[in-house]
């Protein structure tokens, strides 16, 4: 039950970050505080291993396999431990430690390519190679059509979820973003790789959804780990 109810929230808001360019300023914030206030009302941070990773394919996103997996985990953790968040740069040495103990580290990269090749003044292709990120304080960023939750806490900061944000830049800068582009008809097609050292929480696997749907000629390629694993879960039964 709590499967498909989370399923069919996030595959209907999956279409809201489209809408947005049409609604007035005050209807857009109203459009995603009632997308925020409806994920947290199912009172469910994350569905577990098995049924986020059925939830992921059912929104198109790839989940490795086989020697592709351990090929893309090894060059992420070749640079996870690179890991830092501008946050707590001033932080002295044991609060960094705790903080990096705590929080979960994404390793992202992407090739992108722009379908039009009209508009000489930007780049016909972008390249980021893997790069880590470390959960920390959020940065609301509305005009890339990605919205985050709070489950428990504020999901914008999610390492995932800045990945996710960063590659939507990227697509910005090739001029193929769907909601920042002046010529909505380009579009970006290529693939985008993420890996998280925890299961998404659902907030996160909605974020995936919106930049599935922003992006649909953009391959995105998710693995992740059990993570932490404390006395109680906060996650939940699916059923």
């Amino acid at each position: 039950q709590k499967f498909e109810l989370a399923r069919n929230f996030l595959e209907k808001s999956s279409e809201l970050p489209l809408t947005l360019p049409g609604l007035a300023s005050f209807d857009r914030a109203l459009a995603v505080q009632d997308y925020r206030d409806h994920l947290a009302s199912l009172e469910v941070i994350g569905l577990g291993y098995t049924w986020t990773s059925r939830l992921l394919e059912h929104f198109g996103v790839n989940l490795p396999e086989g020697r592709e997996l351990e090929a893309w985990r090894e060059a992420a953790q070749q640079v996870a431990g690179d890991a830092r968040h501008e946050g707590d740069q001033l932080k002295n040495h044991e609060a960094k430690e705790g903080l990096r103990a705590c929080r979960t580290v994404c390793v992202y990269c992407c090739s992108l390519q722009r379908a039009a090749t009209t508009t000489p003044e930007k780049p016909a292709t972008l390249v980021i190679p893997p790069t880590p990120l470390m959960s920390g304080p959020p940065t609301d960023a509305y005009e890339l059509g990605l919205f985050a939750a709070t489950l428990k806490h504020h999901r914008g900061g999610d390492g995932e979820f800045q990945a996710l944000q960063a590659c939507a830049r990227a697509c910005a800068e090739l001029g193929c973003h769907p909601l920042l582009s002046e010529d909505p008809a380009y579009q970006a097609f290529g693939e985008v790789w993420l890996h998280v050292t925890e299961v998404p929480c659902l907030s996160c696997v909605g974020a995936m959804a919106q930049f599935r749907r922003l992006f649909p000629r953009i391959s995105l390629n998710v693995s992740f780990t059990l993570g932490r694993q404390p006395a109680t879960s906060a996650n939940v039964s699916a059923t």
